[in-house]
């Protein structure tokens, strides 16, 4: 499925702010849109023992609040993110976050455990 370049710039936009955030919070980012497979995970970061994967979504609006992370998404990042725990000798905690960034308001929204990896 081919995705429009405005799609794809914002939500590389998303991407750059959720990382910048993830850094002001004292996190190092170890890679943005590492892929495996089909699959892809926006950003992985770690801080100390935690080793945490982030799905952003970008939005100009209030269209992502119902159900802004599907669970069949949600178990593309896990399996994407389990693959890249076993090569880089993963922390003691593992974690899956959702980030949701709206561009209009220069806001975004952190999500903490959204998925548990494994699953």
């Amino acid at each position: 499925m081919e995705r429009s370049n405005s799609n794809y710039n914002l939500g590389k936009i998303g991407e750059s702010k959720a990382a910048q955030y993830l850094v002001d919070a004292g996190f190092q980012i170890l890679v943005r849109n590492y892929r495996w497979k089909s699959y892809e995970v926006d950003i992985i970061a770690q801080d100390k023992d935690l080793l945490l994967a982030v799905e952003v979504k970008t939005t100009t609006g209030m269209k992502h609040l119902k159900n802004p992370f599907s669970l069949s998404q949600l178990k593309r990042v896990s399996a994407a993110f389990n693959q890249f725990a076993d090569q880089y000798s993963a922390p003691k905690e593992m974690r899956i976050d959702g980030i949701i960034y709206f561009k209009k308001r220069e806001a975004l929204v952190h999500l903490k455990e959204i998925f548990i990896p494994g699953i």
